[in-house]
């Protein structure tokens, strides 16, 4: 059980760090390009909504973030990147 709370509170902090969305790295700049072009954007696409209905947070971050600091596109690519990279 201990992992498992780890792993949420992980997530947690994840989803409501702003630079989660907002911001790539220099020393992350090489490897997000890579995934860029890998990613799977029909899949993106898909679950972008049902991530906004399951965590709350990511719809209050989307609002407060997009368009005045990111664009949709760089929102979610900054999120998933993030997200893979963090397990």
């Amino acid at each position: 059980m201990k992992r498992e709370d780890e792993k949420e509170e992980k997530l947690s902090i994840l989803h409501t760090t702003e630079s989660t969305y907002t911001t790539i790295s220099e020393d992350e700049a090489e490897d997000f390009a890579k995934w860029l072009s890998q990613r799977d954007i029909v899949k993106i696409h898909s679950l972008k909504a049902t991530l906004i209905k399951e965590h709350p947070i990511i719809q209050v971050m989307y609002r407060r973030l997009v368009p005045s600091v990111v664009s949709d596109t760089s929102f979610w690519n900054n999120y998933f990147y993030h997200l893979e990279k963090n397990g």
